[in-house]
């Protein structure tokens, strides 16, 4: 059985019943069955800007990025948009996370092309929030003049040059979860990242597609301190890095 629809307007915990009411019911001891439903604010927060940030080369292909948490008490697919500067806004959407969860949320690549420091933000867009001051966080970006020679017209790099300059890994010592990874490449196409301890285990490996020159976000957060080695290949470039991850 159901009855018309109910808004339910008021946050916090309310009592519902439903009881039969046939009229000469013998036994009255049944009629009446009584439960809980708690009501709460939809709300949604972006909690920080994980990319871009810092100080990068222009030309950088990087994955914006940022942390959203659901406050509402239900599981909600939230929307997010990100902006930067004046040359970037795209929106992506989470999956379905419970009530307090948090979200490591991606966005469609950007190329930094102005040389500046650009304003980055973030905002969650759910549908009536009822929070909205903690929707958007700012942050910024400084594009500065690639410090990579770029590549010349024809396509070609020599191999050597290449191999030295390839690609370069920052922060290291590395205290945080995420390390930038940047590369110049004589071609787009597809690139492996391979990462050995001192013992020469592989302890991570992942396989991208890339432009001719970039930077990927590679989250370290299952490392622990101690010193790596991280191996770039991608077609004839096989270029390697030290890392040293210090945890506090």
């Amino acid at each position: 059985m159901t009855f018309p629809r109910c808004t339910l307007r008021y946050n916090g915990s309310s009592v519902v019943s439903c009881s039969t009411e046939l009229t000469g019911d013998d036994r009255p001891s049944n009629d009446r069955q009584t439960a809980t439903i708690t009501v709460g604010p939809l709300d949604a927060a972006c909690v920080s800007i994980r990319a871009p940030r810092g100080t990068l080369d222009s030309n950088t292909i990087v994955t914006p990025a940022c942390t959203v948490r659901n406050n509402s008490v239900t599981a909600q697919s939230i929307p997010a948009g990100m902006k930067v500067g004046t040359f970037y806004g795209r929106t992506a959407t989470t999956p379905r996370i419970g009530p307090g969860i948090k979200c490591y949320l991606t966005f469609p690549p950007c190329t930094l092309k102005v040389t500046a420091t650009q304003v980055v933000s973030c905002s969650t867009l759910l549908t009536s929030d009822a929070r909205p001051a903690n929707d958007k966080k700012t942050d910024s970006v400084i594009v500065t003049e690639s410090l990579f020679e770029p590549p010349p017209h024809d396509g070609t790099v020599p191999g050597e040059a290449v191999a030295k300059d390839g690609i370069s890994i920052d922060p290291s010592p590395l205290a945080s979860g995420l390390a930038a990874l940047r590369y110049c490449l004589p071609r787009a196409g597809a690139a492996a990242v391979n990462i050995y301890n001192v013992a020469g285990q592989s302890v991570m490996a992942q396989t991208l597609a890339v432009g001719r020159s970039g930077v990927v976000n590679l989250d370290m957060r299952r490392l622990s301190s101690g010193v790596y080695v991280v191996k770039f290949r991608s077609g004839d470039l096989v270029a390697t890095k030290k890392l040293v991850v210090q945890r506090h």
